[in-house]
């Protein structure tokens, strides 16, 4: 049984306020040597930040991930988790949800936020919460996962990441937020002739306020095997030994 709706929006805005506090007050600390040590990602130049729980629950609604209309096996994943903050969102939802980042240092801070949530509400977290540590370019498979989500960045991102929702076949639903719609059309995301695809204008982030675009894909058969096409280029290698989504 899925949560009310007036519910969702009361124990989303928790969950942004606790992570908020714990951003802000009790973060785990590094020093700038240990910072460089874990090979953090400074340099990717992309969309950084946190979704408000009033946008993201806007995509939620579009996928269907609540009110009933997520399948009862439903798997959610992140590309590109930083803190986890969409990851918790959607275990909230009841719905079971990976994320997985490059930069070490947001995901032992997303493993430090996932035990503050569980301490201040151990209700808040109502499915499982996995947080990995992955790159894009070696994951080879999102299977089993249903919804996939993205913050893009720069094009080789798009391309990569493109290319690993249309590889999992159990992927139906895609948002991706992207600075440059274009990215996406030339990964082969998007097609004017086909219509199903839904745009949600004025995402907006936490603090920055900036406000972006989610595109909500429905990974139809035509569109996989055309990103299939378009981004057979993109470097794919092995498959991290330590990373299952099974």
């Amino acid at each position: 049984t899925r949560i009310a709706d007036d519910a969702v929006d009361v124990g989303l805005g928790r969950i942004n306020r606790l992570l908020n506090q714990l951003h802000e007050y009790a973060g785990p600390k590094f020093t700038s040597a240990e910072r460089a040590s874990m090979g953090t990602n400074d340099s990717y130049g992309g969309i950084t930040g946190a979704i408000r729980a009033k946008s993201m629950r806007r995509i939620f609604d579009r996928l269907g991930m609540f009110g009933g209309g997520a399948e009862p096996r439903s798997l959610f994943v992140d590309i590109g988790s930083g803190s986890g903050r969409v990851v918790f969102y959607a275990a909230h939802l009841g719905i079971p949800a990976i994320g997985f980042d490059i930069d070490d240092y947001v995901v032992r801070c997303s493993y430090h936020a996932r035990q503050h949530l569980k301490k201040s509400d151990a209700l808040l977290l109502k499915a499982p919460a996995v947080l990995l540590k992955a790159d894009v370019f070696r994951v080879q498979s999102l299977e089993p996962a249903t919804h996939a989500f993205a913050l893009f960045g720069y094009s080789a991102m798009v391309n990569a990441t493109a290319l690993l929702v249309a590889s999992s076949e159990s992927v139906v639903w895609f948002a991706a937020i992207a600075p440059h719609s274009e990215d996406l059309q030339e990964a082969g995301l998007l097609d004017e002739a086909d219509g199903s695809v839904t745009v949600l204008s004025g995402v907006e982030m936490t603090v920055s306020g900036y406000r972006y675009t989610a595109f909500i894909i429905h990974m139809t058969p035509p569109r996989r095997q055309r990103v299939l096409t378009t981004t057979a280029h993109a470097r794919k290698g092995a498959l991290a030994p330590d990373v299952d989504f099974s």
